[in-house]
């Protein structure tokens, strides 16, 4: 009997001491640290360092205690002192490192941090951009007159010095050029200016001008959509890069012909036009169509 008062006391007593203890809400929210800032294992001064944490960096806020707040960065989950961080939004950008990327593929910069966000333009491959924050695995950055999203995993920080080697401009190439570069057989990447989509073509025939199929059936279905779901003979101003180049080309949307690539869903083939090429059988007008599209692939890019 004394054994059962002596249990009953103990667990009344840890009742009261867990009850006049300070208790952490675990309800999330955002904040982001106003200095920088040691991220500890303990709400104490004396608890072990887990990371210092950066200024502007965003965090996840899981409660306070006694002047401090229960958050997780980075992996880990620990305490800093509460009068050092600030509210945010969840959709924040984390301005902890701004500084300067480069890109390491061809890549949209986008309005919003979604792949389903609008296309602003194209940005090349090793192209040199401003940094300004990030946001669920997306970083803000400025390109030229242009400020977007990008994915970073497609980006790399270089110093502020870094020359923009990569750079070479949006060319205006004579066909006579274009078509060495643009070689038969060869596959080349295609960037709609008005869409922003990109697909891939390959080139069978270069006579008066490139005469293009899509590589796959995938690449098809892009092109197609382009043109709103409808195969039309209306010239759109694209880009054409191949081998470091980006030419600025106008494309029909109109199978015709024979084709010799089965398997891509294209019953025949479509044209590309570059500087001073020409349509078949001295269509002068439909000449002078394609090259007023392709000069708009030029004056709409050529900053790039």
């Amino acid at each position: 009997m004394i054994y059962g008062r002596k249990i009953f006391l103990t667990t009344f007593i840890a009742l009261i001491c867990w009850l006049n203890t300070p208790k952490i809400s675990f309800a999330s929210t955002y904040a982001k640290a106003d200095i920088k800032l040691n991220l500890r294992e303990l709400p104490t001064t004396e608890s072990k360092i887990l990371e210092i944490l950066k200024k502007g960096q965003k965090i996840e806020t899981l409660g306070s205690e006694g002047g401090w707040t229960k958050i997780q960065a980075d992996g880990k989950t620990g305490y800093v002192k509460s009068e050092f961080i600030h509210a945010v939004p969840a959709g924040e950008l984390d301005t902890s490192s701004p500084g300067f990327a480069k890109t390491n593929t061809n890549l949209n910069l986008r309005t919003g941090p979604t792949t389903e966000s609008d296309k602003i333009i194209l940005i090349k491959k090793g192209r040199k951009i401003e940094t300004l924050g990030e946001i669920d695995g997306w970083s803000k950055v400025k390109f030229s007159d242009y400020e977007g999203y990008v994915k970073s995993e497609f980006i790399y920080a270089v110093s502020e010095d870094e020359p923009d080697t990569a750079y070479t401009g949006v060319e205006l190439t004579p066909w006579a050029q274009a078509k060495n570069i643009f070689a038969i057989g060869q596959d080349a990447e295609v960037y709609d200016i008005y869409t922003g989509e990109t697909y891939y073509v390959r080139s069978f025939s270069n006579g008066s001008h490139a005469d293009v199929e899509p590589v796959t059936a995938n690449d098809t279905a892009i092109m197609k959509s382009t043109y709103g779901g409808v195969w039309k003979w209306d010239p759109r101003p694209v880009l054409v890069l191949i081998n470091g180049h980006t030419m600025a080309a106008s494309i029909n949307g109109m199978p015709h012909g024979g084709g010799v690539n089965s398997g891509n869903n294209m019953d025949g083939q479509v044209c590309i036009h570059f500087k001073g090429s020409s349509a078949h059988n001295g269509n002068y007008s439909f000449t002078n169509w394609h090259q007023e599209a392709l000069m708009d692939a030029y004056n709409m890019t050529s900053s790039w």
